[in-house]
C-alpha cells in the first residue's frame, strides 16, 4: 500500500495549530476490503481519500470506536429516545436530493459559520460518498419534515460513521445523539462489533459528545485499548 502525506494545513479543531495528513495514494485501486482493514489501523474516509492525522509536533488525534455489544446505554440517551419516538427514521441508498442539500448548507452556516455554505452539489456528494465503499443515508423526519441526516459507511465487521447535519432549531430534540444511537442499534442488529466514531480529542470542545458513549476504544502505538493513554 503506497501513502502520500499532505500539505501543512491549519488544524480545525486546535486554534494556533497546523496539521499534516497521512492518505492512501488515489491512484491505487480501493475497495471496502482495503478500507475496512485501514479502519482498524486508525485511518478515516474523507470522499474518495482513506487518511490518518500524521502531525508532526502534535498526536491529540486519538482514533476511537464503540464497542457494541457492551454499550452501556445511559440515563440521557434514554430520554433522546423516548422524546424522539415521533420521528419516522429510514435508511437510504446515497442519492443527492434537494432537501438534504438545503439542509446540510443550513447546518453548515449555524452550527458553524462555515464557508462551505457555497459548496456545490457535486462537492458535497463527494465528500458524503464514495464509489468504492457501501455508504449509507439516514433520513429523520418530523411530521414527514426533513430534520436530519446521518451518513455511516458499512465495514466488514463494523459501521462508520461519516457525517450528521440536523435542523438547528430542535437543539433540544438531540438529534445528533439520535443519529449516534440509531447507528449503534444498526450496528447490534447486524451482529458487529463497533461503530467508528472518528477522532477524539481531549482539549476540543467539539469532540466532547463522544465522552458520552462507552465502552469506547482508543487506538495508540497500533494497539486498541480501552483507555485513554497520555
Amino acid at each position: 500500500m503506497k501513502f502520500k502525506e499532505s500539505k501543512q494545513f491549519t488544524c480545525g479543531y486546535l486554534p494556533l495549530k497546523t496539521a499534516n495528513a497521512r492518505f492512501v495514494d488515489p491512484n491505487q485501486k480501493l475497495t471496502n476490503q482495503i478500507y475496512s482493514k485501514l479502519s482498524e489501523e486508525g485511518f478515516r474516509r474523507s470522499g474518495n481519500y482513506i487518511y490518518s492525522p500524521s502531525c508532526r509536533s502534535c498526536a491529540a488525534c486519538v482514533p476511537v470506536r464503540l464497542r457494541i455489544k457492551d454499550f452501556n446505554m445511559r440515563r440521557r440517551h434514554r430520554r433522546t429516545l423516548k422524546l424522539n419516538q415521533d420521528i419516522t427514521i429510514l435508511q437510504v441508498e446515497p442519492h443527492f436530493d434537494s432537501s438534504y442539500f438545503d439542509l446540510y448548507k443550513e447546518y453548515q452556516l449555524r452550527r458553524h459559520d462555515s464557508e462551505l455554505t457555497s459548496i456545490s452539489p457535486s462537492e458535497y456528494m463527494n465528500f458524503l460518498a464514495s464509489e468504492w465503499c457501501q455508504t449509507i443515508f439516514i433520513e429523520f423526519r418530523l411530521k414527514k419534515k426533513l430534520v436530519a441526516v446521518s451518513v455511516f459507511d458499512r465495514l466488514n465487521n463494523s459501521l462508520s460513521a461519516v457525517y450528521t447535519f440536523y435542523k438547528i432549531d430542535l437543539l433540544q430534540r438531540s438529534l445528533g445523539q439520535l443519529a449516534i444511537l440509531t447507528q449503534i442499534d444498526i450496528a447490534a442488529k447486524n451482529g458487529l462489533s463497533y461503530l467508528y466514531l472518528g477522532y477524539w480529542i481531549e482539549k476540543s470542545a467539539k469532540m466532547n459528545y463522544k465522552n458520552d458513549y462507552s465502552p469506547m476504544e482508543y487506538f495508540h502505538n497500533g494497539v486498541w485499548a480501552d483507555k485513554h493513554l497520555q
